[in-house]
């Protein structure tokens, strides 16, 4: 079955069609309407919070641009120029102030005071003249505004663009030529370009077990074909975790299995092609201080787990869909808190509680670190 890759300016958002589309910015994919996995799963958690995550329309952070940064820099790096812009001084400042207003497309009112030095007589009456603005002065305006004139056009202006400093872009390259030199950088170079695909977006109908279809998405980083004409994908991820031993508690913590899942699921669905082994879906991590990069793959059974909670999650969907009902975790019910050891502290420390704390581990001593 031959894989078609549409452009991204066949992505219409007030109809997304179902498909594989290239190289969409991420902020015209967070438009689509349709479920992704990072809101989905929540709704393990509870359907109350589930709603909450749809409902809610910012929610970025500078972990999560800085990752939309390097996935640029490392798959799509002509694309730099047109897709983020540097600030070259730091996050303070009016300048600053005017240039982050106009990228939020923030609606505050500037007005460019016409003296130079912010004192005496025309600035005060200058602040009583204008109440309810933000005074700036003409060189702050001047400098603000060219930046945003050579950071944007038209067709793509300011406010598309990811925003950062200097300082920061200069860390994400530093990361980003670490994740270059991996050995799957070689892999990479040997395998034609039509056989690999960088930053997919998936546009899919998922039906569902209990009726109805649902709209779903996904990004997906990188997909190869390798040497025994197999699809990889594979997911660049920044951490702090520097072993496979730590980096299995964040696939844990942030359900990365139910991510895999999903990708996966997305794939099968457009393509009709089956990931049938578990290293056909792969992590590629970023180290953030010490720049190590490693590359791992889950065990067949956290992906089986993954593929439990995924259909979980969407029996629970239809579920709430139907009923039109969305409960808290508890949902009413009275709930005995786990009896965790450091609940008793104070009783121990007291004597009060003389045996639970052989149920504890005492800190080493300085000698036995050492050791």
């Amino acid at each position: 079955m031959e894989i078609e890759i549409k452009s991204a300016a066949r992505l219409h958002l007030r109809d997304p069609q179902p498909g594989i589309y290239q190289s969409v910015p991420f902020k015209k994919y967070a438009r689509i309407q349709a479920i992704n996995q990072t809101s989905l799963k929540k709704i393990l958690v509870s359907p109350l919070e589930y709603r909450a995550a749809i409902d809610k329309h910012d929610d970025d952070s500078p972990a999560l641009q800085a990752g939309r940064i390097i996935h640029l820099l490392c798959l799509e790096p002509r694309s730099v120029p047109s897709r983020v812009a540097v600030w070259p001084a730091e996050r303070k400042g009016m300048a600053w102030d005017i240039v982050r207003t106009t990228h939020a497309q923030d609606k505050t009112e500037f007005v460019v005071f016409p003296g130079e030095f912010r004192r005496g007589k025309e600035w005060t009456a200058f602040k009583q003249e204008h109440p309810n603005a933000t005074i700036t002065t003409r060189g702050e305006w001047d400098t603000a505004a060219a930046f945003v004139t050579a950071n944007g056009n038209k067709s793509n202006p300011i406010h598309k663009r990811e925003l950062v400093t200097q300082t920061e872009f200069d860390r994400l390259k530093t990361m980003a030529a670490a994740v270059r030199k991996h050995p799957l950088g070689d892999v990479l170079r040997k395998t034609p370009e039509t056989q690999q695909w960088r930053e997919l977006t998936l546009v899919w109908r998922e039906e569902l077990q209990q009726g109805g279809i649902i709209l779903c998405k996904a990004r997906l980083d990188l997909i190869f074909i390798d040497d025994a004409l197999d699809e990889t994908i594979v997911d660049l991820k920044t951490t702090r975790r520097k072993t496979a031993k730590e980096f299995a508690q964040d696939c844990r913590t942030f359900g990365y299995d139910f991510q895999a899942d999903w990708y996966s699921r997305g794939w099968r669905n457009l393509t009709g092609r089956k990931l049938p082994h578990n290293h056909q879906f792969q992590f590629l991590t970023v180290e953030s201080d010490h720049l190590d990069v490693n590359r791992y793959w889950l065990p067949e059974d956290a992906l089986t787990a993954g593929r439990v909670k995924v259909q979980r999650a969407l029996d629970r969907l239809t579920f709430c869909q139907n009923m039109n009902y969305w409960p808290g975790a508890n949902d009413d019910k009275a709930e005995e808190l786990p009896a965790h050891p450091w609940f008793y502290d104070d009783a121990i420390d007291s004597g009060a509680l003389s045996g639970f704390g052989d149920t504890t581990t005492p800190l080493p001593e300085l000698e036995d670190i050492n050791a």
